[in-house]
């Protein structure tokens, strides 16, 4: 992908290496505050639906190595605010009893969109190019959303056990 922005190999290791770790933890830090201040279940909508922006954004821009810097980083703060987003629905889902090993089940669960979707951006960059590979990513991203909002309102709904009303 880096190729198609001309980005060259230490642009490469420095934006997604420790650059990026750095602007993600940051982005950790800035999600957990703003979950405190938002509904957890929306600041999720919200962050998933940034990351998407961000994948449609990239794929429109020019091709250029400051673009991929920007995006990139972008990319990691939003991947920074999603990761507290997670973990703050997670914990406000799984209650008292166990709560180590349900969260540990979810956090473990969370990593199967990881996997299916190098699969399905693999698939897209060969068949569509890098443009279409982000134009997927953003089209998973949206159907997700549509599944997180389906699930958080018929929990909400039901009043299953475990799911709280907000």
């Amino acid at each position: 992908v880096a190729d198609d922005w001309h980005a060259s190999a230490n642009t490469v290791a420095l934006v997604t290496g420790v650059l990026g770790g750095v602007v993600s933890m940051v982005g950790c830090l800035v999600g957990g505050y703003l979950c405190d201040s938002l509904d957890r279940k929306k600041a999720y909508m919200l962050f998933g639906a940034l990351q998407a922006g961000c994948a449609v954004a990239m794929a429109l821009a020019p091709r250029t190595q400051n673009v991929f810097i920007l995006f990139t980083l972008t990319y990691a703060l939003i991947t920074g605010l999603s990761y507290a987003a997670f973990s703050a629905v997670v914990l406000e889902s799984i209650g008292l009893g166990a709560a180590a090993t349900k969260y540990n089940v979810f956090a473990s669960l969370s990593n199967m969109p990881i996997a299916y979707m190098t699969v399905i951006e693999g698939w897209a960059h060969t068949r569509w190019n890098v443009g279409g590979m982000l134009f997927a990513e953003a089209i998973m991203a949206g159907l997700g959303l549509l599944l997180f909002v389906a699930t958080a309102a018929l929990l909400t709904r039901r009043k299953l056990p475990g799911a709280r009303a907000t």
